[in-house]
């Protein structure tokens, strides 16, 4: 480790007034004592539990560090199957398509940043190099090409290594050749998890007497040939590989059955994890890379996001009754409010319009319950003026968005967007109002209570919706 560099980025961190000093001194004492993947692919969260830190001080932390160059980004598509990390990029633009495939599981899983889009936390090179080769042995190869967050049980661990019938590493330009004896109606299956290709090797019912010798070219992101169908006896793969860097490769003797009541009656256990989501629904994240270089036609599927709306009420009055300078800077204090509501709850500010905020949040959760903060925050404000000069209309939907690109930052888009926007416009003064995939979350019901909000239930007919919407209106009792 490089610890003059490493020395350094920690007192950069200490210069950020929002940033816990304890916590940076604890990274600081942990992070020399880590080894190879350790620093590598850094789950915040499940960081903070190891060491008994708080989640949220550790998170920006990491966000901070990943600005100064003391941590790079990992965005890694797995699968939610296996734990195959399809595809790792470091950062959102790099993400493209609409799905990707394990090569494993031969499964194409849809890109969705709420599901299985990780956001991981790399020490950066400058720092320390990664010590690591992932083409050692199989061990390594899995621990480097499988998410962390996946922890097998014993018998699907067992059944993985029964099932492999070998483990390779080649280098450019390098060939082997591997045999091996198979049973009719057997399936095979040639797979490289870091160049996210596979080949189905398919005995049919009938067995040769002879030797089959079939050449294999490992070419970028693919076999050739990509599938094959054989009859039963000796099989001999000659495999090149035709890329210019070192790749690996397993063939497994696939046992669907089997491996199905595993996984079904035991399947792996996830560990919390930062989802693309959560990242984008992070303040932090909004303050510090509002400016990212990102391509206009950037588009990537956001599931059960909650969006809120915010408006002023009687902004316009409040600009005639107390003057231009005095009410700029009552309406300034109220988004600077509303921002503290929005951050202390998981959440950020995707744009302002006007006197209205737009804000996002990953559970339905944490959106109520920052809304019922905003709107407590602007009591305590009016308590401060000594008159009743401010009151919030807050609007709340959940459901799936587009995260995109513009004015060069990142938005949502979609018609969870709008219907939160028509939704916020139903709103009285000191009043949130949500839809039933907001209000039929537990967890909302239990704050509304908590906090003495009652709740009338109306069905509206909201502009651009064709059919009426229930909507939920809570007013402090």
């Amino acid at each position: 480790m490089d610890y003059a560099s490493f020395n350094q980025k920690l007192n950069s961190l200490k210069t950020f007034p929002n940033l816990d000093i304890n916590t940076i001194e604890k990274f600081g004492e942990i992070l020399p004592g880590l080894t190879g993947l350790e620093l590598y692919r850094i789950n915040p969260t499940y960081f903070a539990n190891q060491h008994n830190l708080n989640q949220t001080n550790v998170l920006d932390i990491c966000i901070h560090g990943v600005k100064i160059g003391l941590f790079d980004f990992d965005w890694n598509m797995f699968c939610p199957v296996c734990g195959g990390i399809s595809s790792s990029h470091h950062s959102i633009d790099q993400i493209t398509g609409e799905k990707y495939l394990c090569s494993q599981c031969d499964k194409y899983i849809e890109t969705d940043l709420s599901n299985y889009v990780e956001v991981s936390f790399n020490l950066s090179p400058s720092v320390k190099k990664l010590e690591y080769d992932p083409f050692k042995n199989f061990k390594s190869y899995r621990e480097y090409y499988i998410a962390n967050n996946f922890e097998y049980p014993k018998e699907i661990l067992d059944y993985i290594a029964n099932s492999m019938l070998v483990f390779k590493a080649l280098s450019a330009d390098e060939s082997c050749t591997i045999s091996f004896e198979s049973k009719p109606n057997e399936l095979y299956r040639l797979t490289s998890i870091d160049n996210h290709a596979l080949v189905n090797l398919q005995m049919n019912d009938k067995v040769s007497e002879q030797s089959q010798i079939l050449n294999v070219d490992i070419l970028p992101t693919r076999f050739s040939p990509n599938s094959l169908r054989l009859s039963a006896g000796k099989i001999t793969l000659a495999i090149h590989n035709r890329l210019n860097r070192k790749t690996g490769f397993t063939i497994f003797l696939k046992k669907h059955e089997i491996a199905d009541k595993l996984f079904q009656r035991n399947p792996p256990k996830i560990r919390p994890f930062l989802t693309g989501k959560m990242l984008l629904n992070n303040q932090t994240f909004r303050d510090l890379f509002r400016m990212q270089s990102l391509p206009t036609d950037l588009k990537v599927k956001v599931s059960n996001v909650t969006i809120l709306f915010t408006d002023l009420k009687s902004s316009t009055e409040l600009y005639e009754r107390k003057g231009d300078i005095p009410a700029y800077n009552i309406v300034q204090k109220h988004f600077e409010l509303l921002k503290a509501a929005t951050r202390d709850f998981s959440g950020a500010i995707i744009k302002t319009i006007g006197d209205a905020i737009m804000a996002s949040f990953s559970t339905p959760t944490d959106g109520v319950n920052a809304a019922i903060d905003m709107l407590e925050k602007m009591k305590l404000l009016n308590q401060i003026k000594d008159e009743q000069e401010i009151a919030i209309k807050v609007g709340l939907h959940s459901g799936t968005a587009l995260a995109v690109c513009a004015n060069e930052t990142l938005d949502y888009f979609g018609q969870t967007v709008n219907l939160a926007a028509r939704v916020q416009g139903l709103a009285e003064g000191g009043e949130i109002c949500m839809t039933t995939p907001v209000y039929s979350t537990q967890d909302v019901q239990k704050s509304l209570n908590l906090n003495q909000y009652s709740v009338e239930k109306v069905s509206s007919k909201l502009k651009g919706i064709s059919i009426p919407t229930t909507v939920y209106k809570c007013k402090f009792k």
